[in-house]
């Protein structure tokens, strides 16, 4: 399943849709982007003193529009070409950083000192629907501990919720392809999710309702997790 998704990432980072290369689709507006980005604010609560790090962040426009509320961002995907578009983009922007990695090893963070860890901020946008089982969520959800500050907060947005799937598929359209990538996604009992979080060392994890006006609020929820 993970070449399926890898060639599919790298597919969407040579078309000119920005919200296609996201993950959201060429359907997906600028009005409802804005209105994820305020949800991701309202969650965070992003201020000028935040180190943010953003997993999977594909070709970067979130991490671009997120890097003015904080002193500085760090941005990481596993498709390379949606890391080259990212870089060739990043370049206007002092205070972000970007590179390549996969958010079941984060290799770039082995060194970071356990007693020291950097952000205080982390968003994983959209990413945990496209790991192959829970225990790969586990992985990400203790990576992701390991480098948060106490107190700190992270948003995982957009998790397709397992009660609404079938629901959702039978809306979709019948074609090969759409039921092939949804019958592919991680689709995430909120439940698990919850006893996850606590098991990674989490102290909390609420569920976030997804601003009903943006389409994946019919089939997702958003999890906010707090060190």
């Amino acid at each position: 399943m993970e070449n399926f998704w890898k060639s599919l990432w790298d597919a969407k980072a040579q078309t000119e849709n920005y919200f296609t290369q996201t993950g959201r689709g060429n359907s997906f507006t600028m009005y409802q982007f804005l209105l994820y980005i305020q949800d991701v604010q309202n969650a965070l609560q992003l201020c000028k003193n935040d180190v943010l790090l953003d997993c999977g962040g594909g070709p970067g426009w979130i991490t671009f529009h997120l890097a003015p509320f904080v002193w500085n961002a760090t941005m990481f995907d596993y498709s390379p070409e949606l890391v080259k578009k990212a870089q060739a983009q990043a370049q206007a922007f002092n205070n972000v950083f970007i590179f390549q990695d996969d958010i079941l090893t984060m290799q770039q963070f082995k060194l970071v000192d356990p007693i020291h860890p950097i952000f205080t901020k982390v968003l994983v946008g959209s990413v945990l629907q496209y790991l192959s089982n829970m225990d790969e969520v586990q992985t990400a959800l203790q990576n992701i501990y390991n480098v948060m500050r106490p107190g700190g907060k992270c948003l995982l947005t957009h998790n397709p919720d397992l009660s609404k799937k079938e629901s959702h598929i039978a809306s979709m359209p019948q074609t090969e392809e759409s039921l092939q990538q949804e019958n592919a996604r991680l689709w995430i009992n909120p439940q698990e999710m919850m006893y996850l979080s606590l098991k990674a060392g989490f102290s909390e994890c609420l569920i976030k309702q997804i601003n009903p006006q943006i389409w994946q609020s019919s089939h997702m929820v958003d999890y906010l997790v707090i060190k």
